[in-house]
């Protein structure tokens, strides 16, 4: 019946008639819970599963020698700290301080490089020994590798962008300017006249992948972004253009060849490259020298794919189209 009031990490699980115990050998137990283990759990268990204190520790995996560690620091009063019978490196408050500069930096699209975040660690264990007026000694690897995991940190690959494109991105002024053009323009368009024109692009890097630490509840499905001042070796942009009732045009993926003259390109159609897979669909490959385009790029990507795909649309609805030219867009 003790067992019924042992916290879960404690309790065991009845098997076959017997008392199957948790393995607790790779748990960081804390201070408080290595107390209740020695004083609450190690003699319910002796009154019922084992003979001795050695056969409780066994029985949960727990390093024998460390838990009669534990046992001599309770009996001459010492205080048991969370790691390994020693205090951490850094300390509560420096946890908190390297979480909140990971936070930042994240959230400045310059997330904390493996060396950046070593050296901040370093610097808030230093502090530690200051407070516990303690020399410093050089922090291992497995102490750095600790304090990350009980700061919650993860190690993902990051995605590189520009510092203009960053700041773009970071303008309200754009949201703002849409809204008001679709409320004066489109505010009584049936949806399948309503179009969204973007742009967005994929960079490919040959190199080694950038990994950077941010929190571990960070949302996994938003992209950890460094901004770089180094040249992007491959650049896809994908062209969009799609109605608010589901109508898409082509697929139009725009790949950057720093070689090519300024004012040429290439358009190659390729079949089944499509976000669609009904028989027939295609797409185009577009080569030029910029992800941005030139004049000639897009005469061609309003004539081909913007005009024809509105003009099919209207022609669907039975509104006319013979007024629709790359310079009066009806939609």
């Amino acid at each position: 019946m003790a067992f019924l009031l042992f916290p879960d990490i404690f309790a065991p699980t009845q098997l076959r008639g017997r008392n199957v115990y948790p393995d607790l050998g790779s748990v960081r137990l804390s201070a408080e819970q290595k107390e209740y283990f020695l004083d609450q759990v190690v003699p319910a268990v002796l009154a019922t599963d084992a003979k001795s204190a050695n056969e409780v520790y066994e029985l949960y995996n727990i390093n024998t020698s460390t838990a009669r560690s534990w046992m001599q620091m309770k009996n001459r009063g010492k205080k048991l700290y969370d790691w390994k019978g020693r205090p951490p490196a850094v300390d509560d408050d420096g946890l908190r301080e390297i979480k909140a500069a990971v936070d930042e930096a994240d959230m400045a699209c310059e997330p904390l490089s493996g060396l950046k975040l070593k050296a901040l660690i370093c610097d808030k264990a230093k502090e530690t020994s200051m407070k516990r007026n303690k020399p410093y000694q050089e922090i291992t690897a497995k102490t750095i590798k600790a304090t990350i995991s009980s700061c919650n940190l993860a190690n993902r690959k990051s995605q590189s962008t520009t510092n203009a494109r960053f700041t773009a991105c970071s303008d309200p002024t754009m949201s703002y300017s849409m809204f008001l053009m679709l409320k004066a323009y489109a505010n009584e368009l049936p949806p399948g006249h309503l179009w969204n024109w973007d742009f967005t692009q994929f960079v490919i890097n040959p190199g080694e992948t950038d990994r950077r630490y941010v929190s571990k509840d960070r949302d996994e499905s938003r992209p950890v972004t460094a901004i770089t001042t180094e040249t992007l070796d491959i650049v896809i942009k994908y062209m969009h253009l799609g109605s608010a009732s589901g109508i898409l045009a082509p697929m139009v993926l725009m790949v950057s060849i720093s070689t090519m003259p300024v004012d040429a390109f290439v358009v190659k159609r390729v079949s089944s490259l499509s976000q669609m897979t009904y028989p027939g669909c295609y797409g185009y490959l577009v080569f030029c020298a910029s992800r941005c385009g030139n004049d000639t790029v897009f005469d061609w990507f309003l004539n081909e794919v913007v005009i024809k795909t509105i003009q099919q649309t209207r022609d669907n609805s039975n509104l006319p189209v013979s007024n629709i030219s790359k310079h009066n867009i009806v939609f």
